[in-house]
């Protein structure tokens, strides 16, 4: 019995080196010359077509690069394939002459700076209309004579008509300072 045990065993130890090599010649295979797999992919419509997609089995089992065919290959479109733009040729656009724009007059100021109020609460400027002499109160986001007041600091203030931005200092009157 002892030799028939030992042939059994010797067997089996041959028939496992056999299969071992038998799997690392596959795994080899799969690794140098991996399977190209052929899908036919239909379609909504009458059209289909076929598709040959390289699987690396290698790169799958890698835990390294277990991801990277997956993320190679876009989701949303047909064939799976990176997005390339078209190649659009450019044609010569056609040069058309510009109209320059006359500088516009500046437009004037009506209206002269009499006193700025500042609290934490409250910016007010006195602003003394040249036609009338009247003098009106006015704050920031209001306008007089079509200029809007953006701003109110110590001793100026920031106005704005269309694209025309200034900033009127307060001059100090000398004359009445007695």
């Amino acid at each position: 019995m002892d030799v028939k045990g030992s042939l059994s065993s010797i067997s089996a130890n041959r028939a496992i080196l056999i299969i071992s090599v038998l799997l690392l010649l596959v795994a080899l295979t799969e690794y140098f010359w991996p399977l190209n797999l052929e899908t036919t992919i239909e379609t909504n419509t009458s059209d289909s077509f076929r598709s040959t997609m390289p699987i690396n089995l290698a790169g799958i089992v890698n835990p390294d690069n277990a991801y990277s065919f997956i993320i190679d290959a876009p989701l949303f479109t047909v064939n799976r394939e990176p997005y390339r733009p078209p190649v659009q040729e450019q044609e010569a656009e056609a040069v058309t002459p510009v109209a320059i724009a006359e500088p516009q007059p500046e437009e004037t100021i009506n209206f002269s700076i009499q006193g700025i109020i500042l609290s934490p609460q409250t910016q007010i400027a006195l602003l003394k209309l040249n036609s009338t002499s009247e003098v009106q109160r006015v704050r920031v986001g209001e306008t007089i004579e079509g200029w809007e007041i953006t701003g109110i600091e110590n001793n100026q203030i920031s106005i704005r008509k269309n694209a025309d931005t200034r900033i009127i200092q307060l001059v100090e009157n000398t004359a009445n300072a007695n």
